[in-house]
């Protein structure tokens, strides 16, 4: 059974990316930072909620995303650390994920007293990111690898601060990724990457940080607690980003990006999609920044439930789902087309304002419309598109015919130089070949060159051949192929 929400709501042009807000906001007293997933025909939402310098994750249910009901009489659902673990002063940003009948509950945590609760003016000596497991989402067991993904070190872009994980489960790869907000010694907040094959042991990605701060003046400063779900092919993306003026932290906005393989993100570019001056203004709901987006899709409603922090606990806003894969995308792309090997062609898609083709091998450019291709082996590209008003993707296969590398009317020697043939000289041919056993011989079967593994057009002789009559023998694969040689 679906999640049914019943709304009065502000109406938008762009559903998806303005969002709608929900009039009797917060929809959860004294909660922050949510996460959330609908388990049948129940939505499930773990939160933070902190007093007197200590923070704990507790947990609540709804049928209809609206009314929520305290799970365990609001009391918290996992233990903090031992007197010297690494996590018993604090729990915060909590994740959660479901697989394989397990759910798994990724978090913040800490060690060290808090006595101002203002970012930037206190450090958090033993910040890290944990993980628990828990068969029925509410008796958890802590991960044995715990913490299982710490800060950096000091020059690190999350040298200062870790937090806000959101996990993502891809079924293609069978991988784990996780993004979460890092901050460096200059509180210019990024987003970075994990990645994990069991849920419990994580690397960080070699590319980090995947989303920065900027250009534009919303962000400009940093990047913050990420939410990403997967649409299909498509990442999606909705995080808080601070501009650089002096009162930012009441200036925050959420923005969004979508990707292709969850480490370069196109942001939209018509961002931020939300903030808390949006109508109608709550004065009890709004007097803060929105902050730490949850972002829902409800597959049967075609709509998104955004849950986030606002002045007094949870608020809602909702959105159809109208630009991902939006039916009025105008696109027009390069058909599918075969290719000889080591031949190039140039791909062409219009309708966007931003791409990213994936796999980049055998890619000029693969962050352009025109992208010149020259892949090894018969490959499908497939272009993220970015607009407005339109986020879909296409596919172009292109095959490499490879089994005509050999072909008697077709592979011929064009051109000698210098010729008669010197060490150095060239012996060019009409195509290109590959792995190919090649050799020059004379009339009296001598051997005077030989080559076993040449791929390429292009033979470069190594020594003086005289005038005369020759043989060259191409073996490719199963393929054999004799050119009278006159030089």
């Amino acid at each position: 059974m679906a999640i049914i929400v019943f709304l009065m709501l502000h109406s938008n042009s762009i559903a998806q990316v303005h969002w709608s807000k929900h009039q009797n906001n917060p929809v959860l007293h004294y909660a922050a930072q949510p996460t959330c997933l609908i388990d049948n025909d129940t939505m499930k939402m773990w939160y933070a909620s902190g007093y007197m310098g200590v923070s704990r994750i507790k947990s609540a249910w709804s049928i209809d995303g609206i009314i929520w009901n305290n799970y365990n009489n609001g009391n918290p659902v996992l233990s903090l650390g031992e007197e010297n673990e690494w996590d018993n002063i604090w729990h915060d940003t909590p994740e959660i994920l479901m697989g394989d009948d397990m759910y798994y509950l990724y978090y913040y945590g800490d060690s060290t007293t808090r006595l101002l609760f203002n970012i930037g003016t206190y450090d958090s000596i033993t910040c890290a990111l944990g993980m628990a497991s828990s068969a029925d989402g509410f008796h958890w067991i802590k991960s044995n690898n715990n913490p299982v993904l710490q800060k950096g070190d000091s020059a690190a872009f999350d040298g200062r601060w870790i937090e806000s994980p959101t996990v993502h489960f891809n079924q293609q790869n069978q991988t784990y990724y996780m993004w979460y907000g890092a901050m460096p010694w200059d509180l210019h907040s990024s987003i970075g990457l994990g990645v994990s094959y069991n849920a419990h042991a994580w690397q960080k990605s070699a590319e980090n940080p995947v989303l920065t701060g900027g250009p534009d003046f919303y962000d400009l400063v940093g990047v913050y607690v990420p939410c990403v779900i997967q649409s299909g092919e498509i990442f999606e993306m909705w995080y808080c980003g601070a501009p650089p003026i002096q009162s930012m932290w009441d200036s925050i906005s959420i923005g969004y990006a979508v990707s292709i393989d969850g480490i370069n993100w196109i942001k939209y570019p018509n961002n931020p999609v939300y903030d808390r001056f949006f109508p109608p203004v709550n004065p009890e709901a709004d007097n803060a920044s929105a902050w730490a987006p949850e972002v829902v899709f409800v597959q049967d409603s075609n709509k998104y439930l955004m849950y986030y922090d606002g002045s007094n606990g949870i608020n809602l806003a909702i959105a159809d789902r109208d630009i991902l894969f939006s039916e009025n995308c105008d696109i027009s792309i390069t058909e599918n087309l075969t290719i000889y090997y080591g031949d190039q062609v140039q791909l062409q898609v219009n309708g966007g304002e931003h791409y990213h083709w994936i796999p980049s091998f055998g890619l000029s450019n693969p962050f352009i419309a025109n992208p010149i291709a020259s892949p090894e082996e018969t490959t499908t590209y497939t272009v993220l598109i970015v607009s407005e008003t339109c986020i879909t993707t296409r596919q172009v296969l292109i095959t490499v015919d490879e089994n005509n590398a050999i072909d008697n009317d077709f592979l011929s020697v064009i051109n000698i130089h210098p010729n008669p043939v010197k060490a150095g000289s060239e012996i060019k041919l009409n195509k290109h070949i590959r792995d190919a056993c090649i050799t020059i011989h004379d009339i009296a079967g001598n051997t005077l060159y030989r080559n076993d593994r040449f791929s390429g057009n292009v033979l470069n002789i190594a020594s003086n051949i005289k005038q005369g009559i020759y043989i060259l023998q191409i073996i490719e694969a199963s393929h054999i192929q004799l050119i009278k040689l006159n030089i």
